[in-house]
């Protein structure tokens, strides 16, 4: 990633507190209640078969979805760090350690992409690059599911739902 601070998360002692930092506290607890609410909200059942999860970080995401959905996830972290944290023993998932911006997957390979909390590490290129990598490695008629707490993110996810429409 262009954006120095993803690095931040590839530091053990960042990624040892996170959890505890992000979501242990009245607003984290709220915020992340709100987000996988979201999340299950907008996931359609029966339509899903293999779901990419960029971003992955320590695994919420990818456990919640493990816990309610029976779909194969694959997830995507940067930081080998957060990814050790994330590997927990359970079936129906790979963890991957890769750029979200150089996916090492296969064209027409996903049903669905679902990404929190990632979008407001990237500027406005990277964002263009994600999504239009996400366009070859997502099936006809897949869904993404992402959250945005930046203007360049909105801006581009604005201009992507034009751009996008696989046939």
């Amino acid at each position: 990633m262009r954006n120095n601070s993803s690095k931040f998360y590839l530091n053990d002692t960042v990624t040892a507190n996170y959890e505890k930092r992000r979501f242990e506290s009245i607003g984290g607890k709220a915020l992340n209640t709100i987000e996988l609410a979201a999340v299950h909200e907008l996931i359609a059942p029966g339509h899903y078969q293999r779901v990419l999860e960029l971003g992955c970080g320590t695994g919420r995401l990818t456990n919640f979805i493990l816990d309610n959905y029976d779909f194969y996830v694959v997830s995507i972290d940067y930081s080998l760090s957060m990814l050790r944290k994330a590997v927990r023993g359970k079936k129906r998932v790979s963890f991957v350690a890769a750029d979200a911006l150089r996916l090492p997957l296969k064209q027409d390979s996903f049903d669905g992409c679902v990404s929190l909390r990632l979008c407001h590490h990237l500027d406005k290129d990277d964002l263009f690059d994600l999504f239009s990598n996400l366009k070859h490695i997502l099936k006809k008629d897949s869904t993404i599911i992402f959250n945005t707490t930046n203007i360049f993110s909105l801006a581009i996810l604005g201009a992507w739902t034009r751009f996008y429409k696989k046939k």
